[in-house]
């Protein structure tokens, strides 16, 4: 990640979608969003455990209206729908 320009912080009701795959059961972990990083990359979100949760790779939001929005522009109208496409991507690069 580049370095941050400015921080911001986040009105509530932005979820990070922190995903976890225990042998075949998928599960996203909500953290709230508390900040936003901006940097030459665009905005990053942050959380307690900094920015984009300390991942590094990008994560998805849950916005207060339940859409889902991946970090490539990938939008998602509901948790459910981002869920079923995120496994079938996991299992689709498993060998």
């Amino acid at each position: 990640m580049s370095s941050i320009d400015a921080l911001m912080p986040a009105t509530p009701g932005p979820y990070l979608l922190v995903p976890r795959l225990n042998e075949d059961q998928f599960e996203a972990v909500q953290v709230n969003v508390v900040g936003w990083a901006a940097t030459s990359e665009g905005l990053a979100p942050v959380t307690v455990a900094g920015v984009n949760h300390g991942q590094h790779a990008p994560l998805a939001v849950l916005q207060p209206d339940g859409r889902v929005e991946e970090p490539d522009g990938q939008m998602f109208p509901s948790r459910d729908e981002w869920k079923r496409a995120t496994v079938r991507r996991v299992r689709a690069a498993q060998p």
